[in-house]
């Protein structure tokens, strides 16, 4: 309940009692305040879903194999100048892992995978529509993004349309996790990057 102390349910021989050596949840778990290690006194709790600031350090998902997957699907799909969109909230691992997929599923349809865009990306924000539309500008020839950045997918949208692009038609956008692409369209969904939660 909210007065509970939700701040020591991971705490060792807490709620979970002495013997419990770490929790898998169905949910994501926020260590507050935690830094790359797991403090001593500290159960480690694992979820599944992508890497998350809110659930450092333990985390299980596969991200790597899922933006191959994702790039795949928009290779599949037609498009063969992809730009990929890093996610600055990422640990740098995390972030390698995601472009190693990208590119892996680049490189076997004999496509060249954009480093320097995906470096390039870190700097965008979402409340920045000129900056990301300037950076449009500069990949002008891409007919779709992969975004690791779910916070900037809409603004990507909103951007892309203030130049007169049409979404998906011109710029498609796949991205982590599910929204409506449009507000107004709510049969026009983000593609989606799902995890194989049996292989993890």
């Amino acid at each position: 309940g909210a007065g509970d102390d939700w701040a020591s349910l991971d705490r060792v021989g807490g709620l979970f009692g002495a013997n419990v050596k770490g929790v898998i949840s169905l949910h994501p778990f926020h260590h507050c305040g935690f830094g790359p290690e797991l403090e001593s006194d500290r159960l480690p709790f694992v979820h599944w879903g992508v890497a998350s600031s809110d659930c450092l350090p333990v985390i299980a998902a596969d991200d790597e194999n899922g933006f191959y997957r994702l790039t795949r699907r928009v290779i599949e799909a037609g498009h063969r100048r992809i730009v990929f969109l890093a996610d600055p909230d990422a640990l740098e691992r995390e972030r390698e892992d995601c472009f190693r997929g990208h590119r892996r599923a680049m490189r076997e349809a004999r496509l060249d995978a954009d480093c320097a865009a995906a470096e390039e990306s870190l700097a965008l924000e979402p409340e920045d529509l000129a900056g990301i539309q300037r950076f449009l500008v500069r990949h002008g020839r891409a007919t779709a993004i992969v975004c690791a950045r779910y916070s900037l997918s809409r603004a990507i949208v909103a951007a892309a349309e203030l130049m007169g692009l049409r979404v998906p038609e011109d710029l498609s956008i796949a991205v982590v996790g599910h929204a409506l692409m449009r507000r107004s369209d709510p049969s026009r969904r983000f593609c989606r990057l799902d995890f194989q939660r049996d292989c993890m």
